[in-house]
């Protein structure tokens, strides 16, 4: 073993932790990449603090001892494109100061959250359509998400029937990956001719609906889309 030719001393912050996660707008809203979020716990103010959120790190606009602030639709491309939907890992993280140059990258992490962030659908093509004996209808459809997914993640595609008379309802499974991808592919089949809301599930955690808020419409505060008609 070789002689000790010296030792340094470290100060190290104190260990954030964090009591809640919020999304704007309420605990049971979903999270998105379009959320703003606050995380109140003890001792969370440091240097260059940075969430992370899976294996994404980003960086929170304000900071306090007991609060922070973390909008994700701000944020640069070259941190969300870490982020992925599903149940994730929420941390704090105070990073230590290096000494020298070889040092290492070390932090001090909070205790962890768990949060499900949601992808948002941005555009959704039907292509290839063809009615069957039976009057159904097959085809692809792919759906576009914010979110990358990754192509060892599980993703359905769910259709619900916009009609009150016996609405259908139907579950797909995506086409195999070889990457991550934003946009996915689903082969369907024998699916009835009508109106449907969509939604994309990945990892379980699904795209949210948008909700009619217009008092004077018929429909007034039921899902309204993502739709698509089939055929």
């Amino acid at each position: 073993m070789l002689p000790l030719r010296g030792c340094q001393f470290y100060t190290t912050p104190n260990q954030p932790n964090i009591d809640q996660v919020i999304p704007e707008g309420g605990a049971n809203q979903p999270i998105t990449l379009n959320s703003a979020l606050t995380i109140r716990g003890r001792q969370l103010a440091g240097d260059r603090v940075q969430i992370r959120i899976g294996d994404a790190k980003v960086t929170p606009q304000a900071v306090t001892e007991q609060q922070i602030k973390l909008d994700l639709a701000t944020l640069a491309e070259s941190e969300t494109q870490w982020l992925r939907s599903g149940v994730q890992s929420l941390q704090v993280l105070h990073p230590v100061s290096k000494r020298t140059a070889f040092e290492i990258d070390r932090a001090i992490g909070s205790n962890v959250m768990a949060m499900v962030l949601c992808p948002t659908i941005r555009e959704i093509v039907l292509s290839g359509t063809y009615l069957t004996d039976d009057g159904a209808y097959c085809g692809d459809i792919a759906v576009q998400v914010d979110l990358p997914v990754g192509k060892d993640q599980r993703v359905f595609l769910l259709l619900n029937q916009l009609t009150s008379q016996n609405p259908a309802a139907y579950l797909f499974k995506a086409a195999i990956r070889e990457a991550d991808v934003h946009t996915v592919t689903f082969a369907i089949q024998d699916v009835k001719a009508g109106t449907y809301l969509v939604r994309i599930q990945v990892d379980r955690a699904e795209s949210p609906l948008t909700v009619d808020m217009n008092a004077d419409s018929p429909t007034f505060q039921q899902y309204s889309g993502p739709t698509l008609e089939i055929p």
